[in-house]
């Protein structure tokens, strides 16, 4: 799958304040990095580093919350077994996951779903101010949203971290690892490391730009993003085209936007000229993202769900979409 390009609207980030964690002794020049299964019992291990920021000020009973935590998982798995009859997804019949909140103010979890071992896709739960669930975005593959071992490989990659194993980077209290979720495609991690903070796209890995207004961002009420709020939805219709480069045609960066005033207009144009770049400009105006339309599902009750090529197919509500960003051909 192609990796498609972040584009920064700041003209430095930084780079040479990076601090290198000291080298993990006994350890050989070669870092191997432990399998993703157990990587997530050791992020679930180190609960103390890897937390999402609870902002809210709302306290709930023990009963409350055991309720709430029993209607989530309920959600989750009637849409994983929802989803799992489309051919995108027939892995997740019989596959684990593991359930993350996502800050600020703990209003929305990710699920990451594993199978022998290996990261097989993801879905984002939010739940609105009346505490009504529903199914944010979603996506199969090996890159799910804040998927750990991404993380990871980003941070070896740019020497902010040597030497440590996947399992090592999870349970390391020097890292605080925090998950942040503006909304479906702004999401992100903060990593602090003593004196130091850094920001990485939550689905790429890609390094950010100083996100820290948006971190520390107290939202009055949970938002709502368009998504599916019944477990178990039919089909109406889907369609997928095949992936592209939008850096091959750039249209998105000075081009005419379309005007689409609803899903079948999108419908139509796709079905004409097979390739359409969603661009948006993200996280306060600081990231766009030029994301290729592979295509989408209409699901019973007219909920719109758009697939973009993001790393891996990415299932984000197309009301969300259109008012967030724009459309080129």
């Amino acid at each position: 799958m192609k990796k498609i390009m972040l584009c920064l609207t700041l003209l430095a980030l930084g780079l040479s304040d990076f601090v290198l964690l000291p080298p993990r002794p006994q350890h050989g020049q070669q870092v191997k990095a432990a399998e993703p299964e157990q990587a997530d019992r050791n992020d679930k291990a180190a609960s103390s580093s890897i937390t999402a920021p609870d902002v809210s000020s709302a306290s709930s009973t023990e009963a409350d919350s055991s309720d709430r935590s029993s209607q989530l998982d309920e959600h989750i798995r009637d849409w994983i077994a929802m989803l799992a009859k489309q051919p995108a997804f027939t892995e997740w019949s019989d596959a684990e996951y593991e359930t993350y909140p996502l800050g600020p103010g703990t209003h929305s979890w990710v699920v990451l779903l594993i199978k022998n071992g290996n990261e097989i896709g993801y879905l984002v739960v939010t739940s609105d101010k009346d505490g009504q669930l529903s199914l944010s975005e979603y996506g199969a593959g090996d890159k799910p949203l804040f998927s750990l071992q991404t993380l990871y490989q980003s941070m070896m990659q740019r020497e902010i971290i040597s030497n440590y194993t996947l399992s090592e980077f999870a349970a390391e209290p020097l890292l605080q690892k925090e998950r942040y979720y503006e909304g479906p495609l702004e999401s992100f991690w903060k990593v602090t490391l003593r004196h130091d903070t850094f920001f990485f796209d939550a689905k790429t890995g890609e390094r950010m730009p100083v996100l820290e207004t948006i971190a520390e961002r107290q939202h009055a009420e949970p938002a709502a993003y368009g998504g599916l709020t019944v477990k178990q939805a039919a089909i109406e219709e889907q369609t997928a085209v095949t992936p592209f480069d939008p850096n091959e045609n750039p249209t998105w960066i000075a081009g005419t936007p379309l005007s689409f005033t609803t899903i079948d207009d999108l419908k139509r144009e796709l079905a004409q000229t097979q390739e359409l770049t969603y661009s948006a400009k993200l996280l306060g105006g600081q990231a766009i993202y030029p994301l290729a339309v592979t295509g989408f599902t209409i699901y019973s009750g007219g909920v719109a769900y758009l697939a973009v090529d993001h790393d891996g197919d990415r299932y984000v509500p197309y009301q969300h979409m259109a008012a967030l960003g724009h459309f080129f051909r």
